[in-house]
């Protein structure tokens, strides 16, 4: 985890304001950041940033999440794309 990273955690952890954490790429940042974490916090990985993993992992976040079919696409989720 990058300082930046480290310390932008730190303060929304310190002001209480980290409502979920929703974490894309590495396994490595993900142990690191889930360490930090209170057990009331709810947080969820995900190896890919593509919309369907992004779909997946919020719909997992928020209850709703289901399996895509092949092929079909997260457009729902379009916004959270880069």
């Amino acid at each position: 985890m990058t300082q930046t990273a480290q310390l932008c955690l730190d303060q929304l952890l310190t002001h209480h304001n980290l409502q979920a954490l929703v974490l894309y790429g590495s396994p490595y940042a993900w142990r690191t950041f889930i360490s930090q974490l209170p057990a009331e916090i709810p947080a969820v990985f995900s190896y890919g940033q593509m919309p369907e993993a992004q779909a997946i992992a919020l719909g997992t976040l928020f209850g709703s999440a289901r399996p895509l079919a092949l092929g079909e696409s997260a457009t729902t989720m379009q916004a959270f794309t880069d």
